[in-house]
């Protein structure tokens, strides 16, 4: 499993997600992944991974060194099947009897929303103004969310990630129905319920790769993060 290893520095030493690693980098953060790279360059010298690519840049065979030093130190553990199919069973419990497919629109001004729901009531389409006045990243969709399903009644911590007030509402709103202007705290949702249908469980065969796969992402980050405070233990 090799990853790009501007992306494992930013992890290391950073704390960043690799999401956000991926990402243009501040002036500040470039210069910590400098620093980084040069500490994982004396790690991965110290510990006799020097490079062999005598024909390649000084940098190259700096990057190469330090990858295979990564990969020695960064390996994740295999799942056996019954933790994957632990996880399967989490999964089917965090569903509830029915799937709902939504559409949102998110502002932070009350006034803004509460415009939008007078214009909703009186017959404007809901993805135009999402695009327009949406500031969730679902506005360049319209502001369409896909499918979600969680247990009820909604509770805290269990609602598929969706704010509270919005998996509350969802169970007694029909298809086609637009919410009044929820608040979410710092800013205020419009949900359009599109469809709703009863919960599709998936086999566990048919799931089990892409659990292994998330298996092994966290723990590769696991690994990651015990790296880094050695590191830092050690004063590097």
């Amino acid at each position: 499993m090799r990853h790009p290893i501007h992306i494992l520095i930013a992890v290391l030493y950073l704390g960043l997600s690799c999401t956000q690693a991926q990402t243009p980098a501040e002036a500040g953060v470039a210069d910590a992944r400098q620093k980084a790279r040069a500490v994982l360059l004396h790690r991965a010298s110290a510990e006799g991974f020097a490079a062999a690519e005598a024909r390649a840049s000084a940098d190259v065979q700096a990057d190469a060194a330090i990858e295979r030093w990564l990969e020695s130190r960064l390996k994740p553990d295999e799942p056996t099947e019954q933790a994957l199919r632990a996880r399967y069973q989490d999964l089917v419990a965090q569903m509830g009897p029915h799937e709902y497919r939504l559409s949102m629109l998110l502002t932070p001004d009350a006034e803004a929303a509460h415009m939008a729901h007078r214009r909703l009531s009186s017959g404007e389409d809901f993805a135009t103004l999402a695009r327009i006045l949406s500031r969730a990243p679902s506005a360049s969709r319209g502001g369409e969310l896909g499918w979600f399903s969680f247990p009820l009644p909604a509770a805290q911590g269990r609602t598929a990630g969706l704010p509270l007030p919005v998996a509350r509402a969802l169970p007694g709103m029909h298809p086609g129905q637009v919410s009044a202007p929820l608040d979410i705290g710092d800013a205020l949702i419009i949900v359009r319920l599109d469809e709703v249908r009863d919960t599709r469980v998936p086999l566990f065969e048919d799931v089990a790769q892409l659990l292994r796969d998330l298996y092994i992402r966290e723990s590769l980050r696991a690994r990651a993060r015990a790296l880094a405070m050695e590191l830092r233990s050690a004063g590097e």
